[in-house]
């Protein structure tokens, strides 16, 4: 009977014990979770600048196996293609773009003032036109201009972000073999093995 009120002792500090651990986790879950949503932009920017590097490195690492062209020879003439082709692609997207802007243009005044003329034809939308200015219709220049500011913004942060990732990734493929071996030493000597493969 004396055995008893220790295993009891034992059973309940083996109960607190769970407790605390899975308080622990719960707690340790909360606060990446916490992290992460307020840090999934630079966590994003990160990925993304680490894939965009391995790509550099495969395409060079190719380029390098068929012709006789150092690793970092290699990685300039595939950022230099690379680069090539952005500016390939923004000239084939933009140019269609920047002409049916300029035709919106031309149009969109003709078009309001035909179909005002069209309106002006029936007495109903004539008196209501009359009594309502045209330009009253048409939403104010500040308006205009305070909604398209944060679009504005959102373009800017994603061509820096853009910028951003495609020469931190090239800084990390020309010396990737230094951030390859800065990161493993960053796990303890029994594991370092283990990591690099």
């Amino acid at each position: 009977m004396a055995h008893e009120p220790n295993s009891h002792a034992v059973i309940e500090n083996s109960y607190v014990k769970k407790v605390w651990v899975a308080a622990a986790i719960v707690l340790f879950t909360a606060l990446v979770s916490f992290v992460l949503f307020y840090a999934i932009e630079v966590v994003l920017l990160v990925f993304a600048t680490i894939l965009f590097a391995i790509f550099l490195n495969g395409v060079s690492s190719w380029i390098q196996a068929h012709t006789r062209l150092s690793h970092r020879q290699a990685l300039s003439v595939t950022f230099l293609l690379f680069i090539l082709s952005l500016i390939a692609v923004f000239r084939l997207a933009t140019y269609p773009l920047a002409t049916q802007i300029t035709e919106l243009k031309l149009a969109l005044p003709v078009s309001i003032r035909t179909h005002y003329d069209y309106f002006d034809q029936f007495k109903t939308f004539a008196q209501v036109f009359n009594v309502v200015e045209w330009k009253a219709v048409m939403p104010d220049k500040n308006i205009v201009l305070g909604t398209t500011a944060p679009l504005a913004g959102s373009m800017l942060g994603g061509i820096t972000a853009f910028v951003i990732v495609i020469f931190t990734g090239m800084f990390i493929a020309y010396e990737c073999d230094m951030y390859k071996q800065a990161f493993i030493r960053l796990f303890p000597q029994q594991r370092r093995k283990r990591v690099e493969e």
